[in-house]
């Protein structure tokens, strides 16, 4: 979900002018909030995660369900508006429905990937990319290997529901790190620099961690 929007800002940032440059800005404050204080802001980012996951699960269900019929893109816009603002508003009341989303869709995508290579069948690698199969080839998808994806991916987010703290300053600090590298570098014209997006990262991630962790002390 939020590599689409990284990728969203690296394809057009060169040709966006202005508009991309205030984007990329905003993104950046996002992922440093993100990264130093998501733990203190998880209700926020749980919402957040509740409502893109909503409007994931509501495309792919419109498009599985309903892809015979005349105004499938209408079904399909309806379908994840409904769903990513009820799922929005319930992991405000109970933030661990947004965590529980957020490491259910992490481990899903990761596991799909995994045994769709084990069996030789066509891997997710994106947001993008499992928007566009199920909107266009939804009968690619291995069932095997969604299979496989759904009951591990249950499993870990159970778990994580069980040590939110851990899960959420190790995850927000990662994520909101490596993202923030990644526009920072864009910002910078060195969007395919792997060293300047890795290093400043790392060390983004490790300062994430130590802040959030001494926030959380006690």
């Amino acid at each position: 979900m939020w590599g689409f929007l990284n990728g969203i800002l690296v394809d057009y940032f060169e040709s966006g002018g202005p508009v991309m440059t205030i984007l990329a800005v905003l993104m950046a404050v996002y992922y440093f909030v993100l990264c130093f204080f998501g733990y203190k802001t998880r209700r926020v980012f749980a919402s957040i995660v509740g409502f893109l996951g909503g409007v994931v699960a509501g495309v792919a269900f419109a498009y599985l369900c309903f892809s015979e019929l005349e105004y499938i893109t209408l079904i399909a816009g309806v379908c994840a508006l409904v769903i990513g603002i009820g799922l929005a508003l319930l992991a405000w009341r109970f933030y661990n429905v947004g965590v529980f989303i957020y490491a259910m869709f992490t481990a899903y995508g990761i596991v799909y990937n995994l045994a769709a290579h084990l069996f030789a069948e066509h891997t997710m690698p994106s947001f993008t990319g499992f928007v566009t199969a199920v909107t266009t080839a939804p009968e690619h998808f291995s069932r095997v290997a969604m299979g496989i994806a759904i009951v591990v991916a249950i499993i870990f987010a159970v778990l994580a529901v069980k040590f939110v703290r851990p899960l959420l300053i190790v995850s927000t600090a990662s994520h909101g790190g490596f993202s923030m590298a990644i526009v920072i570098s864009v910002l910078l014209h060195q969007a395919n620099s792997l060293p300047i997006v890795l290093g400043l990262g790392l060390v983004l991630l490790i300062a994430g961690l130590i802040v959030q962790i001494r926030m959380t002390k006690g």
